[in-house]
């Protein structure tokens, strides 16, 4: 089987789809995320470059980040739904959390805790069945918790429900988070807690509540409130709700407002999303009361997020712009995605010099792209349907087939410039030829050539009997390629305005066709040197045709007939677009491939598979959005591929090459950056750079006369200056000899106060010295009796120590005799005193003993009286048993008895029915049975 030489991977995408939940979400400062059909968009603020990812093939029903984890949680669709985290870094799938199948149709919104450990899902279970909450500890991949928020939904469609989890209130200690399920009449709230041991359902005034019709919720964290705030509108209504459930605030939004979502902004503040009147923002006090800001007039608005100072917004119409709020105002910061068109894209063109796209829908609206820096250039209504496109292959020139007419106009800077009205009217296929020196349009059933630059009519071809869909020329432009309504193919020489060939298919009505790339004529080798001779109509025997209802085939010119049919998958059969052309192919050699627009996506085919060089058995299909593909163009370089959808969206392909995994270009001349600027925008151009000339010349004469007079006045501010000085200093060399002069005067009087000074001090040196000798004489002699009189004191307390000993002495002595005799009498009481114990203790002996027998005594006297107590209490005990068990026997037999009695009353009864109707002697004989019968039971009774 034949394998596809390149493939595509999605580069830019202009357009959102609105279906999913929350479908607009922050991933960081910097980073903006939401979906478009089954692709995943991460777009840069700051420069508008995107990351895409279309690993969703099941389509995307709701999106969310993680707070602080670089994680994205996408709820899947499908038969199987799931919850996947994919990394943001590399848009790679971390981990798939998968509910219980048989409790899960659809999971409905998605939400993360604050801190990023727990993702929940609101999983709906099917028509008539439970809308539940499952809680995920996504890092061991576990359910911690599972809240039923509906025991029952109403209707074959799942509820508008949302989820959200409460935003972390700064400085504060997350223990638990608040859950919050809100739509319609439901007011649903659950705290979970953080250890992911399980959750609690809140009960609330608002649950129980039926007149509720709430739209959208968010949570809030303000820095006067310990706790988080709930903001939850209705259509005309806003309401701040405490997180026990009790209304706190409430603020109109005004009749025609109709709310659709809502987001915090700036921390603490609200934006609140319409779908008629666009977004307000709002602001909080320190109570947590709405106060409205400003409103924007931008149209519907269908998702909304929060970011560090602002808010982004994604409206109905596709695009998605980013707002400043910061000091009471709001400005507009960027738009990272224009709006898409307001219907199907019709047609899509390139050229060959410029890499530019020209893109025509159903809104009337024609768009120039830049393809090279995905962003949009050009914009111009026309007032009527516009049936067919075409683009001059320097890119310069444009022709649009209107309804009433066809225009052939310039592309300038900053708009198109009307060049000529050509009498064309419902136009449905037009191709300006590879020169660019003719152009081809359909009118109807008949194709007309025209002359680019006078705009004469060359020829006019007549074969078809249907209206004519599609026109591609020739590279070298001698031949032309129709096909139409009416099944036929016709290839035309436009030199001599005749037909060359044809194929017709009856009742296979044709959309588009395509040629193949360029080929050697036969014969030719690769290794030939000398240049190749022109092609001729002869060379191009086979083409691409594109059917209406899918068919994909490769058609034989010279023999009318089909030589490859391919049915592509989900081909696009859009209302009314039938017949608009949705192919594109190699026109340069490249990668050799043919791309088809159908309803799943782009599906890429190599030529050799259609020119029967290699088998194949399917197209390989890329995913290009929510919609069906309703028109193709490729660049001129291969380079890139744009495909318009139904819903107005385009979305630009990378063509890639499978084997080298990198994008391979076309070798052709560098892309021209020319443009063309007209005539009166020239001059009034000129006119504004004279008026700006003009404007410099006399700020510079006056900016010379201002700078002449602010040196004048510096000159003279100088002279003064300098005069100023020149006495200051002046002044300064007075003050400074006046100085000199006193200090010289200081310095004489100094010298005579010290010389004054040092004489007296030498006289007061003398009396004090002789002061000093008289004292010390003095003080020697008193230190000589002194010591004298210290002396003969020692003598005395000599005396008087000695004495002292001598009668410590004899105290001694005298302590000594005392204690021995007092030992003496001590031990001669103490051997009486144990003489008299021993006496007392063997009288003690002798009572013990008697005691000790009369007890014994008494105690063989109680064990006899304790048994014969107890053979008495035995023998009763068994007189007991015995009377019991005649007890229970007697009672047996009473039983039986009875049971036996009722018995035969029941029989009695039964014959006295039977003997009704007997007589006389029947009652007797009833009444004596029946007597008897009585007598037992009164008899047994009394028993």
């Amino acid at each position: 089987m034949a394998t596809a030489l390149a493939r595509l991977v999605p580069k830019h995408v202009f357009g959102a789809s609105t279906e999913a939940r929350r479908n607009l979400v922050r991933v960081d400062d910097q980073t903006l995320g939401w979906t478009f059909g089954n692709t995943l968009v991460l777009a840069d603020v700051e420069t508008s470059t995107q990351r895409l990812s279309s690993a969703f093939a099941h389509g995307i029903t709701a999106l969310e980040s993680l707070p602080g984890r670089q994680l994205l949680a996408v709820a899947e669709g499908g038969a199987h739904p799931c919850v996947s985290l994919i990394e943001v870094s590399t848009l790679r799938r971390r981990k798939q959390l998968t509910p219980p199948p048989a409790s899960c149709r659809s999971i409905l919104s998605v939400g993360a805790t604050g801190n990023g450990k727990f993702v929940a899902g609101l999983v709906w279970a099917g028509p008539n069945l439970p809308v539940s909450v499952l809680v995920w500890a996504w890092e061991r991949s576990r359910v911690a918790a599972t809240l039923t928020v509906l025991n029952q939904s109403a209707g074959e469609r799942p509820p508008e429900l949302d989820l959200a989890f409460s935003a972390p209130v700064e400085g504060a200690e997350e223990t638990s988070h608040l859950l919050s399920v809100i739509g319609g009449p439901t007011f649903f709230l659950a705290r979970v807690d953080d250890s992911g041991s399980g959750a609690k359902v809140q009960s609330s005034p608002l649950s129980r509540r039926k007149d509720n019709a709430f739209v959208a919720h968010c949570w809030i964290s303000s820095g006067a409130h310990p706790a988080p705030l709930l903001a939850a509108c209705t259509a005309a209504q806003l309401q701040v709700i405490s997180p026990e459930g009790e209304l706190l605030h409430c603020i109109g939004l005004g009749p025609a407002f109709r709310a659709t979502c809502i987001a915090a902004h700036a921390g603490e503040g609200l934006v609140v999303g319409s779908s008629a009147t666009g977004p307000a923002f709002l602001a909080l006090d320190d109570t947590g009361a709405p106060t409205q800001l400003e409103r924007q007039e931008q149209g519907a608005v269908a998702a909304m997020c929060c970011l560090r100072t602002g808010a982004a917004a994604l409206f109905g119409s596709g695009k998605v712009e980013v707002w400043r709020v910061a000091g009471g105002s709001v400005e507009r910061r960027a738009r990272l995605c224009p709006p898409r068109h307001a219907g199907a894209v019709r047609k899509v063109c390139t050229c060959l010099r410029r890499p530019i796209v020209v893109s025509a829908a159903a809104d009337q609206c024609v768009r120039l792209w830049d393809a090279a820096a995905c962003g949009l250039v050009l914009e111009e209504h026309f007032g009527e349907d516009i049936m067919s496109l075409a683009l001059h292959p320097a890119g310069h020139m444009i022709l649009v087939g209107l309804s009433s007419r066809l225009r052939l106009m310039t592309v300038l800077e900053k708009g198109f410039s009307p060049v000529k009205d050509l009498p064309v009217r419902a136009c449905q296929a037009c191709a300006f030829s590879h020169a660019g020196a003719m152009l081809a349009a359909a009118n109807g059933q008949l194709v007309m050539i025209y002359d680019t630059w006078t705009c004469q009519l060359i020829t006019i071809l007549r074969a078809h009997v249907g209206r004519v869909e599609g026109l591609t020329w020739h590279r070298h432009d001698v031949k032309l390629w129709s096909v139409g309504a009416d099944g036929g193919v016709y290839e035309w020489s436009v030199s001599e305005g005749t037909r060359v060939c044809e194929s017709v298919m009856r009742g296979v009505p044709l959309s588009s066709l395509a040629l193949p790339p360029d080929e050697k004529p036969a014969g030719a080798s690769a290794s030939d040197r000398q240049p190749a001779a022109p092609l001729l109509a002869e060379e191009w025997p086979k083409a691409a045709v594109l059917t209406a209802e899918g068919q994909l085939l490769l058609m034989q010119s010279r023999t009318a007939g089909v030589l490859t049919q391919m049915a592509l998958p989900s081909h696009t059969t859009v209302a009314g677009l039938e017949s608009l052309g949705v192919l594109a192919a190699s026109q340069h050699g490249g990668l050799g491939m043919v791309y088809a627009g159908t309803a799943g996506g782009v599906a890429s085919v190599p030529w050799s598979a259609l020119l029967g060089a290699e088998g194949w058995s399917s197209a390989q299909v890329a995913q290009a959005g929510p919609m069906p593909v309703t028109a193709l163009a490729l660049l001129a370089d291969e380079s890139m591929l744009v495909a318009g959808m139904a819903d107005g969206a385009l979305a630009f392909f990378a063509v890639m090459d499978r084997e080298a995994d990198t994008s391979r270009r076309t070798e052709l001349l560098p892309w021209a950056n020319e443009v063309l600027v007209g005539r009166e925008e020239l001059s009034s151009l000129r006119g504004t750079v004279e008026e700006l000339q003009d404007q410099v010349k006399g700020i510079t004469g006056q900016h010379d006369y201002q700078l002449h007079v602010r040196e004048v006045e510096a000159a003279e501010k100088l002279a003064a200056l300098r005069a100023e000085h020149a006495a200051e200093l002046q002044a300064g060399l007075d003050k400074l000899t006046a100085a000199e002069a006193a200090a010289v005067e200081a310095r004489s009087l100094v010298a005579l106060t010290e010389e004054r000074l040092e004489a007296q001090h030498k006289k007061e040196m003398a009396a004090q010295h002789v002061a000093h000798a008289a004292l010390l004489r003095n003080s020697q002699q008193k230190m000589e009796e002194t010591r004298s009189s210290m002396h003969a004191s020692a003598e005395s307390w000599r005396a008087q120590v000695s004495g002292l000993e001598r009668e410590y002495a004899a105290a001694i002595q005298a302590c000594r005799a005392e204690a021995e005799a007092a030992t003496e009498r001590a031990t001669q009481e103490a051997a009486a005193t144990q003489a008299r114990a021993a006496s007392e203790i063997a009288a003690l002996l002798a009572r013990a003993s008697e005691a000790e027998a009369r007890a014994g005594g008494a105690l063989l006297a109680a064990e006899a009286a304790a048994d014969a107590r107890y053979s008495s209490l035995a023998q009763q005990l068994d007189q007991m048993k015995g009377e019991a068990g005649a007890a229970s026997l007697h009672a047996g037999l009473a039983q039986r008895e009875r049971a036996g009695l009722a018995a035969a009353l029941r029989r009695e009864q039964e014959r006295s029915k039977s003997l009704e109707a007997v007589g006389p002697y029947g009652e007797a004989q009833h009444a004596c049975a029946f007597g008897k019968c009585g007598g037992k039971i009164a008899l047994l009774c009394l028993q």
